[in-house]
């Protein structure tokens, strides 16, 4: 955790990985979890639609943070080199 770094710069690199498995969990497990537990339990429609709105933008965000996570790491290329490859052909 100490490597971890967050900023602008950090978008072409990979969160590290505590974050990846904390999203892919968020995503494919708590979400539809609050999501049924939420619906069940007898909200107005209102009610409903917005706690849903919340658990979906909830979703949302927790990537969106992910994308300014940075490891410290690079696994590929960056899309600058990939470009000048491309340019090169």
């Amino acid at each position: 955790m100490p490597d971890t770094k967050i900023g602008l710069n950090q978008i072409d690199k990979p969160a590290p990985l505590w974050y990846r498995r904390f999203t892919n969990a968020y995503i494919l497990v708590i979400m539809p979890g609050v999501a049924s537990l939420f619906t069940g339990w007898g909200f107005t429609d209102a009610v409903t639609k917005k706690i849903l709105l919340v658990v979906v933008f909830s979703g949302v965000l927790v990537k969106g943070i992910g994308i300014v996570l940075g490891n410290g790491q690079i696994y590929s290329p960056s899309n600058q080199v990939i470009d000048q490859q491309a340019a090169r052909n």
